[in-house]
């Protein structure tokens, strides 16, 4: 969804969300952005779920942002998800957002430059399931 303060894709593929975030955001976005998820996460088919995040070309949010997106991970650690790999470009802005969403401490949670490592690492998961 584009707003005038950050736009961002949601979209699920078997098993994985993929979110996919651009520019700053503001509380408004982030509250669209947030309910978006909500309502895609609950309509998973799956008992358990992955979460792929991108972050390449997000430039960071407002405190009131980070506040309701902290919310919503709060959300999500009550919703069976398996994992959670960001895609980052810019450290900076991954410590900043680690910093201000505290709730992704309680997630299995990796940093990756590039899509295709996350999802290898999703299916070194899954796999480990499987054999264990």
């Amino acid at each position: 969804m584009n707003t005038p303060h950050g736009s961002y894709t949601i979209e699920v593929e078997h098993n994985i969300v993929h979110m996919r975030y651009v520019g700053m955001f503001n509380a408004a976005t982030a509250s669209l952005y947030a309910e978006e998820a909500k309502d895609k996460i609950r309509q998973l088919p799956y008992d358990e779920f992955f979460i792929l995040g991108d972050l390449r070309k997000f430039l960071g949010a407002t405190p009131d942002a980070y506040a309701i997106v902290n919310k919503f991970n709060h959300w999500v650690n009550t919703q069976n998800l398996r994992a959670k790999a960001l895609v980052i470009s810019n450290q900076v802005v991954a410590e900043i957002a680690r910093e201000r969403i505290s709730a992704v401490k309680q997630q299995n949670l990796q940093y990756f430059k590039g899509t295709e490592e996350a999802i290898n690492w999703f299916y070194e998961i899954e796999n480990r399931q499987k054999v264990g």
